[in-house]
């Protein structure tokens, strides 16, 4: 979608998934479950998207939310069933011909996991970078 000067895209970082009940809270689940099925333990599939504004002619790449991060442990990657088999944030980017090293702005909604994780990332010897 383009508008203006801005080309506005989807990034997909990764599928998780949540508790059904929790996320349709008073709906029934009998009304909830014909639209997406939950698995064995209840859960949902959802996705982490984030809204890529990208204005080539200016340079400027905003990131609206940065999805799950990386920083998972095997434990937590059961509890939410990660799935980054699509490459995460770099792929996503990296779908619109751009890097990490372009975004110029990271806009933060709000700082549940889901869409402020991946504000930072651990380095080769382990320490947390931006």
């Amino acid at each position: 979608m383009r508008v203006g000067r801005w080309e506005i895209a989807s990034v997909l970082d990764a599928f998780f998934a949540l508790d059904g009940g929790a996320m349709f809270g008073v709906v029934p689940r009998p009304l909830w479950e014909r639209q997406l099925a939950p698995d064995a333990r209840n859960r949902i599939r959802l996705a982490a998207r984030c809204l890529a504004a990208v204005d080539r002619e200016a340079r400027r790449v905003v990131l609206v939310g940065d999805g799950i991060g990386e920083k998972w442990d095997p434990k937590r990657l059961d509890i939410y069933a990660v799935d980054r088999s699509g490459g995460g944030l770099d792929a996503g980017l990296a779908r619109l011909g751009l890097e990490r090293a372009d975004v110029t702005d990271v806009l933060l909604t709000h700082l549940h996991f889901t869409h402020s994780g991946g504000t930072t990332r651990h380095r080769p010897d382990g320490a947390l970078e931006l």
